[in-house]
């Protein structure tokens, strides 16, 4: 008796793109029955629309007697993955994927291990290598040695593809050179063909500065979306048994790691399922060997196959021969041409037979006559617009917002008013454009020289004066013995200090000073040795300007900010009155003071803003009352025509004086109904005549759908099939 065979899914879940795979074991054959083609998706709707045209296009090459997969394994990215589980985003998408598709989930994949086990079934040789994931926003770069998995990180896409995968291997830090092979993957091959040459045209050896190594020039490969799928598949047969073949279109591959009598099995590192010290299914949330119907909550069970009425299948191909059969087997029933299974003779027809058919024929053509009649009154629809010259009357009046007023009164103009405030905050940078000069003192020692015949004391702090009246300062308090005679004066040794910056105090040695406010001829200083020390920069600071400029720009934007805020609050029933806008800071804090050295300056504000509100309702009641009385015959003013021009004039204890231009474009009193009624079942040249007894008429549309030929092109009798709209043609 033959063993019952059970059939899987593979699904691959990459950046943008998604392909599936149907597969089976066959002893230790891996046999890949069924592929689809990869397809784009870039939000979680579009991913369930994806997941259901790859499931359809690979049940379309799939066995129609052969039972329906029962599980599915999941081929995910790297970004998809922390700590061996399924980032709980992302591992709702799949869950939204089983619910939505009835698929019966049963592990995961990473893909690039999953690749890199199927390299070394594939080619006999663990791989040694860096596969990279190119996304769209994110490239993932993996690094293994020996088949050992090194690590797994992530990089935001720049303009330079050379560039991300630079920095993405420079974050790995080893001391070792980094792998000669690099495999790329992703949905779209084409893409991919255009990174490798880029890739390729890079000179590797002598890249970055010595943030990557590469001993040899590293040989770039494109890993077709097909060994995706097998690589998936693979993993998951490698879990159901020992794997020695793959089979897929009729090609076999050897399995790489059997010993002499092939009876190694393949490595399991990369399975998919529940290992010691890897993820299980069950901490995904998935379920095996059990119905997950019995084991999911109520409303969210995850039947075992795939039910019709939530995976459709691939529509049946197009068969003209089978399409004709129908039509003629209709019509020979109509016309008894059969009857009990066997076709009548051609001719020598009975008479009542031939007035059968004729009264069948004439019938026909009555009762296609008839369903034409219907759907030609039935179908057709009509949008006319008419447009008119508006009247345009214009009335300014002094207006007085008031916050203590509740209701309206037009006898002084006076509309009642709220005012409605928020917090808004936030923060701005810019250059500074101040300077200021820097520098270190000069320094050096001194001998003073005393020639009196007492000993003198100088104090500390005391100035001396050299060269070009440039000042230091004595450092200590010292006491100069008197002069033993005219030509030996007495003498004591000191240090002193520039009392500015700068260059210009670096003075050389035997430079004479002025000591305090004794006469040179009596005491003075000579510089023991060379002055060292005084410099000075100009350097780039903040100035007060800066700092008023930043809050003046930061202020403003934070006020557009807060009447944003206001007006998105307020209902569409509601105006916002300008120029009310009032605004207090409430907090303000710079990240430099006056006079700092900094290229940039920081200032975060927050800031309460105010603006008077009023019911649009109020003023439309108070521009009827003074245009109302000017409405000429024939038109009439409807609120969606009045418009408003504020000026504000003054403000005093909430009572808001404006000057406002209440303007109504007046448009014909034509009743949109009666106008239906009158054009109904005119052609659309007729219609339009009529249309021009309209007053203020200056032209009008009209179309009629579907377009039907000659008089039949009429505007529907229905009329509620016609719209008409009345548009003021400025």
């Amino acid at each position: 008796m033959e063993e019952k065979r059970n059939y899987y899914w593979s699904l691959i879940i990459e950046p943008n793109w998604l392909s599936a795979a149907i597969w089976t074991m066959e002893g230790e054959n891996v046999r890949i029955m069924a592929l689809s083609t990869p397809f784009g998706w870039d939000s979680p709707d579009e991913l369930i629309d994806a997941a259901n045209n790859a499931l359809s296009e690979a049940v379309d090459g799939y066995p129609q007697d052969a039972p329906d997969p029962s599980q599915t394994v999941f081929g995910v990215s790297p970004s998809w993955v922390s700590e061996g589980n399924i980032k709980p985003e992302y591992l709702d998408y799949i869950r939204q994927i089983c619910t939505k598709l009835s698929l019966k989930p049963s592990g995961f994949v990473v893909l690039p291990e999953a690749i890199a086990h199927y390299i070394k079934v594939d080619e006999g040789s663990p791989l040694t290598g860096i596969i990279i994931g190119v996304g769209a926003n994110n490239l993932d770069l993996t690094i293994f040695r020996l088949g050992n998995l090194v690590g797994t990180v992530e990089v935001g896409r720049s303009v330079s593809i050379v560039d991300d995968v630079v920095e993405g291997l420079a974050r790995f830090k080893s001391p070792e050179h980094l792998p000669s092979r690099i495999l790329l993957y992703n949905g779209k091959v084409e893409e991919l063909e255009d990174v490798r040459q880029s890739l390729i045209n890079e000179d590797w050896l002598s890249r970055a500065e010595g943030k990557v190594q590469f001993l040899h020039t590293p040989k770039i490969e494109i890993v077709d979306p097909k060994s995706k799928i097998i690589a998936t598949s693979l993993a998951g047969g490698s879990e159901l048994g020992e794997v020695k073949t793959i089979t897929v279109d009729g090609e076999e591959k050897e399995g790489s790691e059997q010993l002499a009598d092939g009876s190694e099995e393949i490595s399991q590192e990369e399975n998919i399922l529940s290992e010691s010290g890897r993820v299980t299914p069950e901490e995904l949330g998935f379920v095996l060997g059990e119905d997950i119907g019995k084991v999911n909550p109520p409303g969210e069970a995850v039947p075992q196959n795939i039910p019709e009425k939530n995976y459709q299948p691939p529509k049946p191909k197009f068969n003209p021969k089978r399409v004709m059969g129908f039509i003629t087997s209709f019509f020979n029933k109509i016309l008894f041409f059969r009857r009990e299974g066997r076709s009548l003779p051609k001719s020598n027809l009975p008479i009542n037979r031939k007035k059968r058919l004729l009264t069948l024929a004439l019938g026909f053509i009555v009762f296609l006559f008839i369903l034409l009649g219907i759907l030609w009154w039935q179908v057709p629809k009509a949008q006319v617009a008419v447009y008119v010259s508006p009247q345009n009357l214009e009335r300014s009046e002094t207006v007085i917002f008031a916050e203590s007023a509740t209701n309206l009164d037009t006898s002084s103009s006076t509309v009642p008013a709220k005012t409605v405030s928020v917090s808004v905050s936030g923060s701005k940078t810019q250059a500074t454009t101040g300077t200021k000069v820097v520098g270190e003192k000069a320094t050096g020692k001194i001998s003073i020289r005393n020639g009196t015949a007492v000993e003198i004391e100088i104090d500390a702090g005391t100035t001396i004066l050299g060269p070009n009246d440039l000042s230091f300062t004595i450092n200590d308090d010292i006491t100069v013995p008197e002069a033993s005679s005219p030509s030996s004066p007495g003498t004591a040794s000191v240090s002193v200090i520039a009392s500015d910056i700068g260059a210009d105090y670096n003075l050389a040695k035997g430079e004479t000073f002025v000591v305090g406010n004794y006469p040179k001829s009596e005491v003075d200083g000579v510089a023991e040795e060379d002055f060292s020390g005084g410099s000075s920069e100009e350097i780039v600071a903040v100035s007060q300007s800066d700092m008023d400029n930043l809050e003046k720009d930061l202020l403003a934007e934070l006020e557009t900010k807060g009447r944003q805020e206001i007006e998105n609050q307020i209902s569409q029933s509601q105006v916002f009155i300008p120029d009310t806008l009032k605004s207090e800071v409430i907090d303000r804090d710079f990240n430099q003071a006056p006079g700092d050295e900094a290229d940039e300056l920081t200032l975060k504000m927050e800031l309460r803003v105010e603006g008077l509100v009023v019911e649009r309702s109020k003023l439309n009641e108070l521009a009827r009352s003074l245009l109302t009385s000017d409405v000429p015959d024939g038109f009439v003013m409807r609120d969606e025509q009045l418009e408003f021009d504020y000026e504000f004039k003054d403000e005093d204890d909430g009572n808001w004086e404006y000057e406002i231009s209440f303007t109504a474009n007046l448009l014909p009193d034509i009743d949109p109904d009666e106008l239906v009624d009158k054009i109904s079942g005119k052609t659309k040249a007729a219609a339009e005549e009529y249309l021009k007894t309209i007053p203020g008429f200056t032209r009008a549309e009209v179309k009629v759908s579907p377009p039907l030929p000659g008089r039949l092109r009429v505007i529907p009798y229905i009329d509620s099939h016609t719209t008409v709209e009345v548009v003021a043609d400025y």
